[in-house]
């Protein structure tokens, strides 16, 4: 199943596209996150599936609209008779709003993360405290 499909790009855009653009989309979106929808759509949440979903449409109106997509080259700053652009991150490969929906994914940290308590090591007594003293060869100690 994939995570959108052609009336959910519709609805969440007002722009129509193509099964093959939609599929590009998904795509691009699980190069994106690490995970692509045959191995992960039974280990996600609702949440998370919500936001995928929103990602692949957002993407696929997105890419349909970039005609040299798969022939950028991977830059952060571009200037050209006096006229210069920074870039950041994935700018030029994901769309604007489908990085926005991916942020949300619970495992791309933006807007959960784990707290862990400190460790505090418990002290514990190698002998009992009170009893009688045992030497190396575990027989009780006696004066002489």
């Amino acid at each position: 199943m994939a995570w959108a499909i052609e009336q959910d790009v519709i609805t969440l855009t007002g722009h129509p596209v193509t099964e093959d653009e939609l599929a590009r989309a998904q795509s691009q979106i699980e190069l994106a996150i690490g995970r692509t929808e045959a191995l992960a759509t039974a280990e996600l949440s609702a949440r998370d599936l919500e936001w995928l979903r929103r990602a692949v449409a957002y993407q696929a109106v997105w890419a349909a609209s970039q005609h040299d997509l798969h022939s950028r080259m991977d830059v952060t700053a571009l200037s050209q008779d006096g006229v210069s652009a920074q870039f950041s991150g994935d700018s030029l490969v994901l769309a604007p709003l489908a990085r926005r929906a991916v942020r949300k994914l619970s495992w791309m940290g933006g807007v959960r993360s784990i707290e862990v308590e400190p460790f505090m090591p418990t002290p514990r007594r190698r002998w009992p405290v009170g009893g009688a003293v045992i030497d190396y060869e575990s027989e009780p100690w006696r004066s002489l």
